[in-house]
């Protein structure tokens, strides 16, 4: 029977009749399986034909339907089931005509984020050369003629809706309606179609990360159109983009790596060394704020520039001034073609994790489930389509595979959240078979995990990973190296048979890396990468800790690596930078100096390539959005495109520098030595020339602070300014146990002995932890604590720590735990000092707003301990409103049980002020702080 597309435009019906029959799609004739061939035409993975259905699921895109024809004059309905919320900020589903996902007309259900309550609405919209809400920009509006919703209806999940839509491209008229199961009308839209916009295309449906289930697919081609061509322009002639440097290696035509007299080099297509220089983000549309509903930075770009087109030539042309060479991460594809090498980004695993994962991505990017029939199929789809535009081009670096996947899972341990996972995931599955292989029998594997299971079903069925043990360690360690290898052969083979001419540049490891990760990572990347946001002892000069461990990883797999992140953001920018990573500076100038020490850093390693700064313009100053807050100084210009000048300056000196420095660079080359003479003596009882005295507690008035231990767990149980409780101070140990690493104090007191001479208070405490299986060893440790009448600061340190235990101890960090009670309760204490986190200072503080006064603690040197207070959070693996206090230092040592371990240690200085000091904190933190320079006077 002859179907009838009719739709009320202004109470006044448009109809068409057409002379062909409309293709009904057999959806029950289909085979089962992913919808990626002909006569499907999708720029996204995800969509299946499931059970007589189309089902998507992580679907982010359209899903055409080919053999229907290309028209003028085109309709498409369909009965469209919501399924449910996938994790995404804003999900969409409906039916598109278009000639691709980025040019087409939508009718949708929409379901907004939290930030706008969830709430669900119909829309249509035209998506313009990728630009949404293309209708109502300036060239491309259309005639807004009607937009009805039956009052008080609202969609829901689970119902089903039926969904048409018709462009009318000879009449200039696009119309949608959406009616209920009963055929009675819920919404319509339409517009007047302007100039310059979508009049033609294929018929389809279409997911933004909302699963739905669609029926009775019906597409009506009433008048037919000539489909766009395809064509794809040439790749443009290389021009060098280091040009001092002479040929030195074969002239392929394409970027790759090369190493020579040590050290390693990317060798450009002429095969010139180049060493990389980029910057994340040179992107006509970041960054999105949802507190104003806009981009500020591409609005502002909009009005300075009229388009990304003007604006690329001015945004590469500051780059290329600026001594970079690289378009890294997130760039916009208008700023190729000017003189750059730039970089592809595929995220395999980031967007399949949308369909099926190990760690589901809610606040993150989540990791893929491996393991799935699709994964193998999806990386060679999505390596096909990505490359596409790519093959043959010599500017092209190569491709990042994804972007800081959750390699360490929501709780530290990825093969936990395999645990975790349903009896029929297939990773829960791979998981059962690895251990069936492993021990045989389910009694051989009980008694290795410690469990009991009945058989290997029960064991699938359980969501639990075992307690700790050294069988789970091995466990854990053997299939994420399994895990690992399958995501790298599955996404590195698939871009290599697509695109056999560009290299695999990572995956963007975030800060650090799973050891049993990188075998796999060796064997399929030609060049690692990883983000980084180190600490910067400004004052002597070196990057600290992440040398050691960016040489750690080249000694394990021996590729050529990139930072691909790292910055430092400066608060007189005027940013909040109150969330982000990076260690926070008060001066551009200090920033500008970071920058030189880190960059200039990375340039003597030789066996790194390159370093992408990030980036390229300031987050907005309200945050982008509350899963991602990020509100942070890291431009090299800000939101209105001024330049840092302080910053851009020091960037072209040290960029200019960057290749000849890693060409000199020292093939045995090392970590530079902490300073010398870090850890000062302080004061000793042999100092005093007074006899110690054998105490159960003590209180020293020092003035404005007053200080006291009592017996039990704390070295001090009671630090107060005049009246105010500002809170408690304790030793800790990181151990590293066959159970697990356990943060463990000390419980008791065993010897308390105080010296006390003129203005000056000494005291040697003895505190000890008995030892538990499921807490940690057993340990003693030696703890002093020395302060000056009329000083507000109380100085500790560790003297030593000894192994009461019968098994070894390993003892990875010190730590010196404060933590606040400020007004006498945790209630409203919150991070103090300057409201930022990784604050340059060597200091950290607490701060209660409404009771006043401050408690926090500073080091001697910014290398002396790594300092981050912090407050949990819901989403994350910490209790929230938990409090935790990371002043720690490396021990990295294993004591035999009766062993005793006595290397100096530096000092601490634990502060007080109460709430008319709001600057005593900055003042205690300073190089030259009295309480500083009386330690160093012994």
């Amino acid at each position: 029977m002859r179907s009838l597309v009719c739709l009320a435009v202004l109470a006044v019906p448009v109809c068409f009749s057409a002379s062909a029959e409309p293709l009904v799609v057999e959806l029950d004739e289909l085979p089962p399986g992913a919808a990626m061939d002909a006569p499907w035409r999708t720029n996204t993975f995800g969509w299946r034909i499931d059970q007589g259905a189309i089902v998507a699921r992580g679907a982010s895109g359209s899903l055409f339907h080919e053999d229907a024809g290309y028209g003028e004059v085109i309709s498409v309905s369909a009965l469209i089931t919501p399924l449910g919320e996938e994790a995404a900020d804003w999900l969409v589903c409906g039916v598109t005509i278009g000639s691709d996902h980025g040019n087409a007309w939508r009718l949708n259900l929409v379901r907004a984020p939290q930030a706008e309550e969830y709430r669900r609405t119909t829309e249509l919209h035209m998506a313009l050369d990728g630009q949404w809400l293309a209708e109502g920009m300036e060239g491309s509006r259309c005639e807004h003629l009607e937009s009805w919703v039956r009052e008080g209806w609202t969609w829901e999940f689970g119902e089903t809706y039926r969904m048409a839509l018709t462009l009318d491209g000879r009449e200039g008229r696009v119309m949608g309606i959406i009616e209920d199961a009963d055929g009675d009308p819920l919404a319509r839209h339409a517009f007047g179609l302007g100039e310059n916009v979508v009049r033609s295309g294929w018929a389809g449906i279409a997911s933004g990360n909302l699963p739905i289930r669609v029926d009775e697919l019906v597409i009506d081609v009433v008048e037919t159109a000539q489909p766009p061509v395809e064509a794809r322009a040439e790749p443009r002639p290389y021009v060098a983009i280091s040009p001092a440097a002479e040929p030195a290696f074969e002239a392929t035509g394409f970027f790759r790596t090369e190493r020579a007299d040590g050290r390693w080099w990317v060798a450009d297509p002429e095969g010139r060394p180049v060493f990389l220089v980029g910057t994340d983000h040179c992107n006509f549309n970041v960054h999105w704020c949802d507190d104003l509903g806009y981009a500020p930075y591409s609005r502002n770009m909009e009005e300075k520039y009229g388009g990304p087109g003007p604006w690329a030539g001015s945004a590469t042309e500051r780059l290329r001034g600026w001594n970079f060479n690289l378009l890294a991460a997130n760039h916009s594809p208008e700023t190729r073609g000017h003189g750059l090498a730039y970089t592809g980004f595929v995220s395999f695993g980031s967007t399949f994790a949308r369909t099926a994962w190990i760690a589901e991505p809610i606040h993150w990017t989540g990791f893929p489930d491996v393991f799935h029939p699709d994964w193998e199929p999806f990386c060679r789809f999505l390596a096909r389509q990505y490359t596409a535009e790519f093959l043959g081009d010599p500017w092209l670096l190569g491709y990042f595979l994804d972007n800081e996947l959750e390699w360490y899972g929501k709780g530290g341990y990825l093969v936990d959240d395999v645990f975790m996972l349903p009896a029929d995931a297939p990773a829960k599955r791979a998981l059962v078979e690895h251990l069936q292989a492993k021990h045989g029998g389910i009694g051989a594997a009980n008694e290795a995990l410690g469990t009991d299971f009945a058989d290997f079903d029960a064991l699938a069925a359980h969501r639990e990973p075992p307690a700790p043990s050294p069988a789970l360690g091995e466990v854990r360690d053997e299939f994420l190296s399994i895990i690992a290898e399958r995501y790298f052969a599955g996404a590195c083979q698939a871009l290599e048979a697509a695109d056999p001419d560009h290299m695999v540049i990572g995956s963007r490891f975030a800060g650090r890396v799973p050891e049993p990760v990188l075998e796999a990572a060796a064997r399929h990347l030609d060049i690692f990468t990883i983000n980084t946001y180190p600490r910067v002892d400004m004052e002597g000069d070196v990057v600290q800790e992440t040398p050691e461990m960016l040489l750690g990883l080249y000694e394990t797999m021996g590729l050529p690596m990139m930072i691909t992140e790292w910055s430092f953001p400066a608060l007189d920018s005027g940013l909040p930078c109150e969330h982000g990573a990076g260690m926070r500076v008060d001066t551009q100038e200090q920033k500008a100096e970071c920058y030189r020490i880190f960059a200039e850093t990375m340039a003597r390693m030789p066996f790194m390539v390159g370093y992408d700064y990030f980036m390229w313009v300031d987050e907005p100053e309200l945050g982008i959005s509350p899963n991602f807050p990020e509100d942070s100084n890291y431009g090299l210009v800000d939101v209105n495109d001024e330049p840092y000048e302080v910053l851009t300056e020091m960037a072209t000196e040290v960029n200019a520098r960057a290749q000849s420095i890693h060409a000199a660079s020292d093939p045995g080359w090392q970590p530079a030595e902490p300073a010398a003479a870090a850890i000062v003596e302080g004061p000793s009882p042999e100092d005093l020339g007074v006899r110690g005295e054998s105490v159960e507690r003590f209180e020293w008035d020092l003035g404005a602070l007053t200080v006291a231990h009592e017996p039990g767990s704390f070295a001090l149980s009671s630090i107060r300014a005049d009246d105010l409780p500002l809170g408690t101070l304790q030793p800790l140990i990181h151990q590293s146990t066959p159970s697990g690493e356990r943060w463990q104090g000390p419980t008791e007191t065993e010897s308390v002995t105080v010296w006390e001479s003129g203005d000056v208070h000494l005291a040697d405490l003895v505190l000890a932890f008995p030892g538990a299986e499921s807490v940690g060893r057993g340990y003693r440790i030696g703890y002093r604590l020395a302060a000056r009448s009329g000083s507000p600061v109380v100085a500790a340190k560790v003297l030593w720590v000894e192994n009461t235990d019968d098994q070894p101890l390993e003892v990875r960090e010190t730590f010196h735990y404060l933590l606040p009670e400020i007004g006498g309760s945790r209630r409203g204490d919150e991070v103090g000092g300057p409201g930022v986190p990784n604050y340059y200072l060597p200091s950290a503080c607490w701060h209660d707003p409404e009771a006043g006064g401050w408690i926090g603690a500073a080091s001697v040197h910014s290398s002396d301990f790594l300092m981050n207070l912090w407050i949990g959070e819901e989403g994350t693996e910490h209790e929230p409103g938990s409090y935790h206090a990371d002043i720690r230092r490396e021990a990295g040592i294993t004591l035999a049980p009766g062993e005793r371990w006595e290397e100096p240690q530096p000092w601490i200085g634990v502060y007080g002020f109460g709430p008319d000091e709001p600057g005593g904190w900055r003042a205690v933190s300073q190089s030259d702080a009295q309480w500083k320079e009386w330690l160093a006077s012994f």
